[in-house]
């Protein structure tokens, strides 16, 4: 391969990636509320992961819960793109 045709290969990565930073990045802005939510429940789950006991059940329900949360707001993004 030629120095010419390694430059032109480097230069249209570089802009295919552009391209498409900018499209996800459009796409995740448009739905700011939905990752900022991902946001919190991924802190409220390490939260209750680093919590000491198990508080009756209820840590394990609650991460449980987390879990459920954080799938459906991940389903919702993925809808919200289509």
């Amino acid at each position: 391969m030629t120095k010419f045709s390694k430059s032109s290969l480097a230069v249209s990565t570089m802009a295919a990636t552009l391209c498409a930073g900018i499209f996800l990045g459009q796409a995740w802005a448009a739905q700011g509320r939905m990752t900022a939510a991902l946001t919190f429940l991924g802190q409220a789950h390490n939260q209750l992961q680093a919590a000491n006991a198990n508080k009756g059940g209820h840590r394990v329900t609650a991460l449980h819960y987390i879990d459920l949360a954080t799938a459906q707001v991940r389903a919702g993004i993925a809808a919200g793109e289509q």
